[in-house]
């Protein structure tokens, strides 16, 4: 039987004293509530939008920064389906946003609207501010664009803005990470654009390490093969660790073999992984394993 509401129990204890004990109605003399219907949620107002979407924003790139365990993996997901729900309920408003007023709200608004990753139609209004003068709305819209990451992604427009001397680090950070999303992506679907390795292989003399990092590993995703001669001079030549690194495991990708002597120089890299990654990376391209010293790769005839 299910439970009474605190109201009803009141009005049944009111009842039971006032009733006369010889019957009649025992609500009679009661006075009536009004029926309230719950009220509907109310559409909330541009600003309080705005600032829910930016605490939330906040919270995935926090979480996305983090070392990956199971608790960070879940807090990723729980973040990202609350985003989704938000721009959801809000989504008509969040386009009105990406495309009028001041910059820092159409920043907040783009980088939300990447969330609705299943409306092919937020992709237009999101890749009409990848190049806007404002470093922070251009920054978020490159953010968007790897949020998203469509298939359908046009990269000429972020070629353009990656060829730009002037570009600012936020934006060719995210750039960098927009392009490796959209990289996997692609191999998933098919066939590569070809604007998207001629729009990485700048980034790998970038200053910032990240850039560097996401741009070298992207070119092995897509496995391409034009590359080679520019990752090889990653890894021979990259001052940072984790670039020489993927350097070489983008070199096993795309399995060319002109690359063994570089490879097999790396096998003496100071740094364990760099060394480790040339190593898989030769036995990817030859189909063996002849250890750790380079004179055993060089030695190959057939490089």
């Amino acid at each position: 039987m299910p439970r009474p509401s605190a109201l009803s129990l009141s009005l049944c204890l009111l009842a039971a004293c006032a009733a006369p004990s010889g019957g009649g109605d025992p609500l009679e003399g009661v006075p009536a509530e009004d029926y309230r219907p719950e009220a509907a949620r109310a559409e909330l107002q541009v600003g309080q939008l705005l600032v829910q979407c930016d605490t939330k924003l906040t919270a995935w790139q926090m979480a996305m920064g983090a070392e990956r365990d199971l608790e960070n993996l879940e807090q990723i997901d729980f973040t990202e389906r609350a985003i989704a729900t938000l721009v959801r309920q809000n989504k008509e408003e969040l386009k009105r946003l990406t495309v009028a007023g001041e910059p820092r709200s159409r920043a907040i608004a783009t980088a939300a609207l990447a969330f609705a990753r299943e409306d092919p139609s937020v992709l237009e209004l999101i890749m009409s501010n990848v190049g806007h003068e404002d470093p922070m709305l251009a920054a978020n819209a490159m953010l968007a664009v790897g949020i998203h990451a469509a298939p359908a992604t046009p990269m000429a427009p972020i070629h353009e803005v990656v060829t730009d001397p002037a570009a600012p680090d936020p934006v060719m950070r995210n750039a960098a990470y927009a392009c490796l999303r959209l990289a996997r992506i692609q191999v998933q679907v098919g066939d590569p654009d070809p604007y998207l390795a001629a729009t990485m292989i700048p980034m790998l003399q970038h200053e910032l390490i990240s850039v560097r990092t996401q741009a070298t590993a992207g070119l092995g995703v897509i496995r391409a093969a034009h590359a080679v001669g520019f990752l090889t001079k990653r890894l021979s030549e990259d001052t940072e660790a984790r670039v020489r690194t993927f350097a070489a495991w983008s070199l096993g990708e795309i399995g060319d073999r002109s690359a063994t002597p570089v490879l097999a120089r790396a096998l003496g890299d100071a740094d364990g992984y760099v060394a480790g990654a040339a190593r898989a990376a030769l036995q990817k391209i030859h189909g063996e394993d002849r250890g750790p010293s380079a004179e055993d790769w060089i030695a190959d005839p057939e490089g």
